[in-house]
Parts: structure tokens; sequence; C-alpha cells
């Protein structure tokens, strides 16, 4: 089993555009940097934005027993990239760790949000979602103490 654990809690495409939250961490490594690379369909690299990487989430360290890594897991991504993102298009994250390795974890399509307005309907009942996911988000930070 791997050691570097990690979820994407949401992730929304459109246009150019990319915002989304989640949490990473290795057991026992530090993750120096996070990046979020744009892909072709083959996975090759085209572009990368760097993402906020070190957010408090006490409900990863519960899950974890306390693991002082996973207490300090989350990130959050928003960014453009220098082109607009086809449907066949993929996302990997890069996480520098402190080995020296950097590892690219592929993010699994149906992990995405498009929001290209192609399916109006559609995109309507992806947005309430995305909204309940920021909601439920927000609620939980202001339960845990974090909001300032």
């Amino acid at each position: 089993m791997s050691k570097l654990h990690w979820s994407v809690d949401s992730l929304s495409v459109r246009g150019r555009s990319i915002i989304g939250f989640g949490w990473l961490f290795h057991e026992d490594l530090d993750v120096l940097k996070v990046g979020v690379i744009l892909c072709d369909e083959h996975w090759r690299p085209l572009c990368s934005i760097p993402v906020d990487w070190g957010n408090y989430r006490p409900d990863v360290g519960r899950v974890f027993n306390g693991n002082s890594r996973a207490l300090e897991a989350g990130y959050l991504v928003i960014g453009s990239f220098s082109q607009d993102i086809p449907r066949t298009h993929k996302f990997a994250f890069a996480v520098a760790l402190s080995d020296g390795n950097t590892v690219e974890l592929k993010i699994p399509h149906d992990k995405l949000i498009a929001l290209d307005g192609a399916h109006t309907s559609t995109g309507k009942i992806i947005a309430l979602r995305q909204a309940g996911a920021y909601i439920r988000k927000g609620l939980h930070q202001i339960g845990s103490g974090q909001w300032s």
C-alpha cells in the first residue's frame, strides 16, 4: 500500500480555469510542492499551475489517527491555464517530496466537473452540486472553528 494518500473533494473546469479542493499527504515524507498538470489525451504534460497546499484538515487527521502530516493535508487550487481545456485533456498532480522524488497522481476523469455550458440543464445540476460541496466545506470549517 502506498504511503501517499490523497483525495479530490471537488474539481471544476471551465474554459481555461480550474478550481477545486481536497487533501494529500505522505505518511513519512514532507510534501514540498504540489502542482496541477494539464495533459493531452495521451497524458503528455502541456502546462501546470501551482496548488495552495498545507491547509488544516482535522477531518483527515481524525481518519489517519492524528498523523501530523494528515492534519495539514488540505489543498486549494484556483487558477487558469495558458490554453483552453478540451474535454479530451486530462489532469494530474505533481507532488514534490522531501526525498527528492516527484510523484505524478493521475486525477480520474469522473472527479472533474466540466462547466462549459455545452449542456445547459446538466450544467445547472452540476453547478448546484458544486455549490453544495462548497457549502458543506464552509459549514465544516465554521463548525470546527476555522472561520476567520
